[in-house]
């Protein structure tokens, strides 16, 4: 009896393993996405910044495993939330585009109002706290935790 059991979880491990491997990215894949991240050029309101020169409110990333191996092997679906220096906010849409650039990812940026901002950042309270100061879900219980 205790060979079926040791087989129904060998048989589980081999059917959860790839999943957790979709899933999870590998270093090089996240370091590629902050190398081209860092090459960035964004126009805010007429001014043209560097990603340096932003401060970053709010990342997500999702990554899934396509075919082959490689840094190259993930498609890659990420947004970001910055901030620029002269109070501006910006959307970020990075996606896989092997043909773009050496690093295969597409970057789109668009503005946002700071009502935007604020709306994008509300699931979020750790993130809204910190761009904004108290959250809208910390007044409800009277104060940040």
């Amino acid at each position: 009896m205790g060979d079926v059991w040791m087989l129904l979880l060998l048989g589980l491990l081999a059917l959860i393993s790839p999943i957790i491997a979709i899933k999870r990215p590998s270093p090089r894949a996240k370091a590629q996405l902050d190398k081209s991240f860092k090459t960035q050029a964004i126009d805010v309101d007429g001014t043209r910044y560097t990603a340096s020169d932003f401060e970053v409110l709010y990342r997500k990333e999702a990554y899934f495993r396509s075919q082959g191996y490689g840094p190259k092997s993930y498609q890659l679906d990420a947004e970001w939330i910055l901030r620029a220096p002269n109070g501006g906010y910006v959307f970020g849409i990075a996606q896989s585009d092997p043909e773009e650039s050496e690093f295969g990812i597409r970057w789109t940026w668009r503005r946002l109002t700071e009502e935007r901002a604020r709306h994008a950042l509300l699931h979020d309270a750790k993130a809204y706290r910190s761009a904004f100061g108290e959250s809208p879900s910390d007044k409800e219980r009277g104060g940040a935790p």
